[in-house]
């Protein structure tokens, strides 16, 4: 049974994804977000290995994160 997100983590999925979205130096539309107690777990594609720095970087600047999980794969 997988949890629901609380609303807290909730919220902080969603910034994490409006600051992916908002940023135009790389592309992370395929990056999947779930939060779980303020840990953001990271997976789905990204383009370069730069991307997938640059991901992790951008989820870290949104308030309430405690930890970044990063399970992205970098297409090949």
């Amino acid at each position: 049974m997988t949890r629901r997100e609380s609303d807290k983590d909730a919220a902080i999925s969603k910034a994490v994804k409006e600051n992916f979205l908002k940023d135009k130096a790389v592309d992370l539309t395929d990056v999947n977000v779930k939060t779980t107690d303020g840990s953001v777990d990271l997976s789905g594609t990204v383009p370069t290995l730069e991307a997938r720095e640059h991901a992790i970087k951008l989820a870290w600047r949104v308030a309430g994160v405690q930890a970044v999980v990063n399970h992205l794969e970098v297409k090949k």
